[in-house]
């Protein structure tokens, strides 16, 4: 069997079409990946941002009020220690990765000077709650 030029040029472009369509077909499913674990993460980091902004707004609209409005907010502190004329609150929530930790310090009449707190999103979900309703976010 004898290959003339022509014949030899369409094969070449036929591989040539064959390779650049895997390689567009992989990048295609490369981007699409990408696209769709993007997407994911902002949902979750949609979500889990809620409990954060709720507990920085509830902390923070708590300074200067008295110190019964975040235990009506987040219930019975587990820890009070008094020391140089203020009393420090700890509430804490148990988590598989990180606890949820809250502090407050609050003068001798009861307002809240200084507030605190650490730990993982979903630890803190209910803390965030307890904070948006009784300090609601606009």
């Amino acid at each position: 069997m004898e290959i003339d030029g022509n014949t030899l040029v369409n094969f070449k472009n036929r591989r040539r079409l064959f390779v650049t369509a895997r390689v567009v077909l992989f990048w295609r499913d490369v981007m699409l990946k990408f696209w769709v674990m993007g997407v994911s993460a902002l949902a979750l980091v949609g979500c889990s941002s809620l409990s954060i902004d709720r507990m920085n707004h509830g902390l923070a609209s708590a300074m200067g009020q008295n110190v019964s409005q975040l235990q009506s907010a987040l219930g019975e502190a587990v820890e009070t220690s008094s020391d140089s004329g203020q009393t420090k609150y700890r509430w804490f929530a148990e988590s598989h990765i990180e606890p949820c930790q809250i502090e407050v310090w609050a003068d001798a009449d009861g307002v809240v000077r200084k507030t605190a707190w650490s730990g993982y999103e979903v630890a803190c979900r209910e803390f965030a709650e307890g904070l948006n309703r009784v300090f609601p976010t606009q």
